[in-house]
């Protein structure tokens, strides 16, 4: 049989091309430990793959099927040091100065994407900082009609000339994790776009199977700053890292939704689709909305941070970082990152990798007692609560349903309300520019919430 001259090159191109390979893995990246590392990529259909690893012995082999597409699955410990991962195809590939430790996806709008550069914030405290050991995979702003296989990033460690233009909030949960876990190893990949709403970072099937979601996503309004079409950034921005192992999810987002009174029902349809996907329950962590003086109703961004309340409070393995003592009421972009990252990693400190105790979680209302002329909220024994200035209010509703303002005693994990009838419904923190008030000894400040008596 004669082969053409044209068909041979094209063969030999395919034996010495090297293995092709998601953009996510590269030299310098960074691979959660405790974890079975899902390693994907292309090659030429029947080329034999091989993947080897320098933490252990354990070797992974497979065929390139008839799509050019390949993957296999390799076990990872938790060990310290530089290593390398060997993909050997027709021609070989290695991944040079691999970290093992722990990956978080940092993902939302503009808060979330938010870097140093932007306002020069925290600018002293980062300005010499160089950590070889936490590294940020931050990907570009890239929307799609269908799910991508590749995306634009790549794995950089953190030094003065980087760091400007890396997200704050991630930036501080990871120094902040770091530290409290020994210096383990931070990978923290941001995909992030500002002026998003949630719709768009939802699969195709989760939105047409979702009532919420699919009423919602008709709704949209255009934007001259991002896509407004459901789906097209989860499928360029998240598609192409599903798969990739992570410890759990940092979603900083909500400004483009509030007025949406469904946005706790799209939440867990859209956290149910992304584990499904990744086919892990992972651990999620939402940052409450903070304080904002929103144009039209006193309460436009109130009931938000309500819908994410209750979230978190309803959903398994959800937890609500509240950030209303580090808002500016004038600025949608409050510069105050540190104190969001580092709230989240406490959070994750406690429920994640349980290196805290429960004192640092989050306060929730345990049991509430309403009296003839006042209502007494109980919390959980481990807490212990002080005031603080601020600007939020505990309101009390008689029976017309008009709210009043009513004082609050403080008096170890209980709070006590007092007014002068018997009072149908609670709520405090209740507008939209509110600052926190009341907290706990270990500093976290109780959320915003709205009671009725039943």
């Amino acid at each position: 049989m004669r082969i053409s001259l044209g068909i041979l090159l094209l063969l030999l191109q395919n034996m010495y091309a090297n293995p092709r390979l998601p953009e996510i893995f590269s030299d310098g990246m960074v691979v959660q430990r405790n974890s079975n590392l899902k390693i994907w990529g292309w090659g030429t259909p029947k080329e034999p793959i091989k993947v080897t690893v320098s933490w252990s012995d354990a070797t992974a082999e497979t065929v390139v099927n008839s799509y050019a597409y390949w993957e296999v699955s390799i076990p990872v410990p938790d060990k310290r040091g530089s290593q390398t991962i060997n993909i050997k195809g027709y021609s070989e590939r290695i991944l040079k100065d691999v970290l093992l430790g722990e990956v978080w996806l940092c993902s939302g709008q503009s808060n979330m994407e938010m870097t140093f550069d932007w306002g020069e914030m925290h600018s002293s405290e980062v300005a010499n900082d160089k950590n070889n050991d936490i590294r940020f995979f931050t990907v570009d702003k890239v929307a799609a009609d269908v799910p991508q296989q590749q995306i634009p990033a790549k794995w950089e460690s953190i030094s003065p000339e980087t760091i400007r233009s890396k997200s704050a909030t991630a930036y501080f949960f990871a120094k902040r994790l770091q530290a409290q876990l020994g210096n383990v190893p931070v990978g923290v990949i941001v995909s992030a776009w500002g002026g998003t709403p949630l719709e768009v970072w939802v699969p195709k099937p989760a939105v047409d199977k979702s009532d919420v979601l699919r009423n919602s996503a008709a709704n949209l309004k255009p934007s001259d700053y991002c896509p407004h079409q459901a789906s097209v950034v989860y499928n360029a921005m998240i598609h192409p890292i599903v798969g990739f192992p992570i410890a759990g999810v940092l979603w900083y987002q909500g400004e483009s939704n509030v007025g949406n009174d469904t946005y706790a029902a799209m939440l867990q349809a859209f956290f149910d689709s992304w584990r499904q996907a990744w086919k892990l329950d992972f651990q999620v962590y939402v940052v409450q909305l903070a304080p904002y003086n929103y144009d039209g109703d006193v309460q436009y961004g109130t009931a938000l941070r309500e819908q994410q309340r209750l979230f978190c409070e309803q959903y398994a393995g959800a937890h609500l970082a509240v950030i209303s003592d580090a808002g500016d009421a004038a600025d949608i972009h409050p510069r105050d990152k540190k104190t969001v990252g580092e709230r989240l990693a406490t959070l994750a400190l406690v429920h994640h990798y349980k290196s805290l105790d429960k004192s640092f979680n989050n306060p929730i209302i345990k049991n509430v007692r309403w009296e003839k002329k006042g209502i007494v909220l109980e919390f959980d024994s481990i807490f212990n609560f002080v005031q603080k200035t601020g600007t939020a209010v505990f309101e009390v509703a008689d029976a017309a349903g008009n709210f009043v303002k009513a004082p609050v005693k403080v008096s170890k994990n209980t709070l006590v309300i007092s007014c002068k009838f018997a009072p149908t419904a609670l709520r405090y923190g209740w507008q939209d520019e509110a600052s926190a008030t009341i907290f706990t000894s270990q500093g976290m400040p109780l959320s915003g919430f709205s009671l009725k008596k039943s």
